[in-house]
């Protein structure tokens, strides 16, 4: 039986030497309210007799008062489910009430929809899930009417925002070519999912879009719109109000995470790079622009918590300086031995399937690591995630793929090869792991 790898163990043991912190674990606060108290029909699934968190409950009575909401919380905080229970509640009472949900790409909103899916199954209903892809599938299985008439009749209708954009476009030259026109005049209930993955630009159109669809729905559009974390809830309330003509509510929530252990990995060798870095700013004391840098050599403290800055300014102005010793392959092949999932990122594509080749190379075709990204089939992602459901695959190496809305399980550590220019990113990579409570602890490696 696998156990679970400690970092801290594991750096010492092979010789690094690392700055280390702890993150303590967050937990939402619960309501007295359980799924099955909203929705009867929840009773036949899992999460039936759980409680809702205090902010699930206040969105979905937000929604039910009739407001236009912003939904602000962390990453395994539930938000797909606040929306989707006043989402169920109305089409209970209504059955011509229909909503449109928007993720950014659909293959990486595959957890959302299946839990969609099977929220929908006990209500004995479909969710259709539509983008170029799909649309080409159901055409040629049965036909453009055939796929027209699905849509006229569906309540729930999951996209992304390129998909919506081209099919309005079309919407506006000639309404009978948009495939979704049926929608668009009855939507009643709007909702942007992960905001924040969006540029601004994006977010330019997809608040335009909204502002469309409000002025073509025969109905008085409801907005819910779900972030993980954006600095200006409160603007994006007031432009949802100005549009539709609902108040609008910032609702905030707490995500579920375990205690978070976080490593930055510096080298093996840094005792010795720090005596050699001594030497050349001895050698060149007469040159003014390296006089700050001997404060931060002082000690050997002061130079391991900014090892990688002080090597940077010096080999940026001519010096030779020696290189940290860092093999990030021994490391991770240490992660096969645990008992969860690690997830690796990469800034590039590139790097990701040079990485996992060369662990390949070194450890056998056969080590459970595997890389995710766009350019490698969908079927072939989908059977990726399910081996490390299932325990068949421990390390995952992605370049940006599983940092957005893929939920693969019991995920423990997440290992950054270099970090992104995006703060966002790193808030959604960091998002992955630490969301269920028999992990105990998670870990963040960091690799500069």
């Amino acid at each position: 039986m696998s156990e679970r790898v400690s970092s801290d163990r594991l750096l010492k043991s092979k010789g690094y030497s690392f700055i280390e912190y702890i993150e303590p674990g967050v937990e939402p606060e619960y309501s007295d309210i359980t799924f099955s108290d909203v929705i009867e029909e929840f009773s036949l699934l899992d999460i039936g007799f759980k409680r809702l968190f205090k902010h699930q409950y206040e969105a979905y009575e937000e929604l039910m008062q009739g407001r236009n909401i912003v939904l602000v919380s962390g990453t395994g905080s539930g938000k797909t489910e606040a929306w989707f229970l006043y989402f169920a509640k109305m089409l209970k009472s209504d059955a011509g009430f229909r909503a449109l949900a928007l993720y950014p790409t659909l293959a990486l909103a595959n957890d959302q929809i299946k839990r969609l899916a099977r929220y929908m199954s006990a209500l004995k209903r479909e969710v259709l899930q539509l983008d170029s892809t799909k649309k080409n599938e159901y055409i040629k299985l049965i036909g453009k009417q055939g796929l027209l008439s699905k849509i006229s009749t569906s309540n729930l209708v999951v996209t992304n925002p390129a998909f919506l954009l081209h099919d309005m476009k079309k919407y506006f030259v000639r309404k009978e070519s948009a495939l979704l026109s049926s929608i668009y005049y009855e939507i009643s209930l709007l909702v942007i999912d992960e905001l924040d993955f969006y540029s601004p630009r994006s977010l330019a159109l997809l608040l335009a879009m909204v502002y469309l669809l409000s002025a073509i729905s025969e109905k008085t559009l409801q907005v819910a719109v779900l972030s993980a974390g954006i600095a200006n809830p409160e603007d994006l309330c007031n432009y949802l109000e100005s549009v539709t003509r609902r108040k609008c509510t910032v609702v905030r929530g707490k995500p579920f995470r375990v205690e978070n252990r976080v490593y930055v990995v510096l080298g093996k060798n840094l005792y010795e790079v720090w005596n050699i870095v001594k030497n050349v700013l001895a050698t060149g004391a007469m040159r003014s622009e390296l006089a700050y840098l001997s404060k931060l050599v002082s000690d050997f403290e002061t130079f391991k918590s900014n090892a990688y800055y002080v090597l940077s300014v010096l080999e940026g102005l001519g010096f030779e300086v020696p290189t940290l010793g860092l093999d990030p392959a021994e490391l991770i092949a240490e992660y096969f031995k645990d008992k969860y999932v690690t997830l690796v990122f990469t800034r590039s594509i590139n790097t990701a399937e040079e990485f996992v080749r060369s662990i390949k190379t070194k450890y056998g075709s056969d080590a459970p690591i595997a890389s995710h990204h766009h350019l490698i089939s969908k079927k072939l992602r989908e059977e990726i995630e399910e081996g490390a459901r299932s325990g068949r695959l421990k390390v995952i190496v992605s370049p940006r793929t599983l940092s957005q809305g893929i939920d693969i399980g019991l995920v423990s550590r997440v290992v950054h090869l270099g970090l992104p220019d995006d703060v966002r990113e790193i808030y959604q990579r960091e998002g992955r792991k630490g969301r269920r409570p028999e992990l105990e602890f998670s870990e963040t490696i960091i690799i500069p």
